[in-house]
């Protein structure tokens, strides 16, 4: 059959293989610059241990930034934002207001799945790192905590209550955020130190390395930290979630010998 007998339909076939090859190429092209470059990141240690004279720990994080040989040049460079965060619990925060010269309470609000500790460390201010939708999603820092992934100022009569659980938790020193702390020590090499207080809980701890540039999202790094009572605090521990009602008699029975012991030893003639 000669070019021009070939119907409309005919010509549009080869057209629209072509048209798919091209988009499939820069799928591809996409992909494998996503994966161009990674984080590798390392705890200088997995655990700590909670002993009977624990006053706090410090923790080292390392990591360097992997490239191929296709990787794009980076204008400013890269940025890191860490986090660090504990075990979730609830949290009640009760408003307490002053009524003929005693304090009650008033109006409470409860805040479930919060972290208990809670670290955020970045080579500098988080909003010129990341956009304010990313960090959103990402929840990178204290502005975030306690909102559920909703916009900012978005919590109304809660924004108060979500503002005091973030001071009090910050006067303990078991929330924290430090614009800064990740240093990078060569183009690709980096490094930061988390405190944890004596006051830490114990528990899980979820660390996450979040790798930019020229405000973009290249990839996430995970890695876990696990905060344990040894020794003697553990197994006392052990032993009353095991046994509570024994436990109580026990506590209570130290308190009285405690109390007889110091009686005989200061008594006087």
């Amino acid at each position: 059959m000669s070019p021009a007998g070939l119907s409309q339909r005919d010509t549009e076939l080869p057209r629209r293989l072509v048209f798919l090859v091209l988009v499939a190429a820069m799928v591809l092209a996409g992909v494998r610059t996503a994966a161009a470059e990674r984080v590798v990141a390392s705890l200088s240690a997995p655990r700590v241990e909670i002993t009977s004279n624990f006053g706090g720990a410090e923790i080292s994080l390392f990591g360097v930034v992997e490239r191929d040989g296709q990787t794009i040049a980076r204008r400013g460079g890269y940025q890191v934002i860490v986090t660090i965060a504990g075990p979730a619990e609830d949290i009640m925060i009760r408003e307490t207001e002053r009524f003929a010269g005693i304090w009650i309470s008033g109006d409470a609000q409860r805040f479930p799945d919060v972290p208990s500790f809670y670290a955020v460390q970045s080579t500098g201010p988080i909003d010129e790192i990341v956009p304010s939708l990313i960090a959103r999603r990402l929840k990178l820092g204290l502005l975030y905590v306690g909102h559920t992934g909703q916009p900012r100022g978005s919590l109304g009569a809660r924004e108060p209550f979500r503002e005091a659980l973030v001071n009090l938790k910050r006067e303990q020193g078991l929330y924290l955020e430090q614009e800064g702390a990740v240093q990078f020590m060569t183009d690709s090499f980096f490094r930061s130190t988390v405190d944890f207080p004596a006051g830490v809980p114990d528990g899980l701890y979820t660390v996450e390395v979040h790798l930019f540039a020229d405000e973009a999202h290249l990839g996430t790094t995970k890695l876990e930290l696990l905060v344990a009572k040894i020794g003697f605090e553990q197994r006392m521990f052990e032993f009353a979630q095991d046994d509570p009602w024994l436990y109580g008699l026990f506590v209570v029975a130290l308190a009285i010998f405690t109390g007889w012991l110091g009686g005989v030893v200061f008594r006087r003639d």
